[in-house]
């Protein structure tokens, strides 16, 4: 009989992000977790903010809403100054993140992303395609922060 431990498997990888906009501002935009955040990548995922205090917000996202197929997804957020970190679990993986966001000047922030991820199953993806996929997440947020930014809207909800 395997163990548990047996079927774990530990992915580790980095993303890195640069927003032309003030360090205040994104730390802002990225921080204010919101139901609606999903649809800026495109997703048809649904987030439930469940708690939320000036230290942690706790969310759950549901990828499927309503389908056969959902997988929740649970999300503790603590915030620092100018940094975050994440835990995170659902039924087939936990996660661990730390953000850092890093000022480049005035009007330019670059934010580092280290995950770690361990899978509960033999189900597994890839590194490289984890980097990809978040990359490709934080082109959106980079896209629609920067819109936001630009036209003088809140980094806020």
């Amino acid at each position: 009989m395997a163990l548990l431990s047996d079927c774990m498997t530990v992915r580790d990888y980095e993303v890195t992000v640069t927003f032309e906009a003030p360090i205040d501002y994104v730390y802002k935009w990225c921080t204010d977790y919101q139901e609606y955040d999903g649809k800026l990548r495109g997703a048809s995922s649904t987030r439930n903010v469940v708690d939320r205090s000036k230290s942690r917000v706790v969310f759950i996202d549901h990828t499927n809403p309503g389908a056969s197929d959902d997988k929740e997804k649970v999300r503790i957020i603590t915030l620092k100054r100018n940094s975050w970190s994440l835990v995170g679990f659902d039924e087939g993986s936990n996660i661990t993140g730390n953000y850092r966001l890093q000022s480049l000047g005035k009007n330019s922030t670059m934010l580092k992303l280290k995950y770690t991820l361990t899978y509960k199953t033999r189900k597994l993806v890839s590194k490289k395609e984890m980097a990809e996929e978040d990359t490709r997440d934080w082109n959106y947020y980079k896209a629609a922060l920067e819109r936001d930014y630009s036209s003088g809207k809140s980094p806020v909800g």
